[in-house]
This record gives structure tokens, C-alpha cells and sequence, in this order.
């Protein structure tokens, strides 16, 4: 049976501080998932272009088509994302 008294307990052990990570600004990582083959909406669309915030998990969802091109992704985002936040690093 071990009593506490014969345990050695070290108490100059200095911790560390860890900061947290605090991105310059909203919107700073974000990732691009496009969902296809969806049933034909009212208007045509077939897609869903989901845009998500990485550190809060934020997300905007934007109907577009299955034949949407480079180009028309790249507006949708330009439209969502960096005219309210700005360019996204990653």
C-alpha cells in the first residue's frame, strides 16, 4: 500500500501557455463542397454550392446547376463571400 506522504510530487513544473488562434478576419479558410444530381427545382437548379467557414463552421448554401462552370462558381463565391468578408487565404 503506498501513502501519500511517500510520493514525491514536483511542483516546479512551469506550464506552457497556449494561445488560441484568432484568424485576421471572417471567412479567412474555407472549403468548397458541390453536390450534384439533385432532383430539378422549380427554377431549374440541380446543385447545391456549399461554402463553408472552417474555424466556426459557418455555412452558406447556393443553388446552382450541375453544368455550372469554373467561371460561374468562382462568381457565386465572389458574390457570398469576398464582397462581405474578403479574399480567403485557403
Amino acid at each position: 500500500m503506498i501513502h501519500f506522504n511517500e510520493i514525491n510530487i514536483i511542483h516546479s513544473c512551469k506550464m506552457a501557455y497556449i494561445s488560441p488562434y484568432i484568424p485576421p478576419y471572417l471567412f479567412y479558410t474555407i472549403s468548397l463542397d458541390l453536390i450534384i444530381d439533385l432532383p430539378i427545382s422549380i427554377n431549374n437548379y440541380n446543385a447545391i454550392l456549399v461554402i463553408v467557414y472552417k474555424l466556426s463552421k459557418f455555412a452558406y448554401i447556393k443553388l446552382t446547376t450541375k453544368n455550372a462552370t469554373l467561371e460561374d462558381i468562382a462568381k457565386i463565391v465572389f458574390k457570398t463571400i469576398v464582397r462581405n468578408y474578403s479574399i480567403p487565404e485557403k
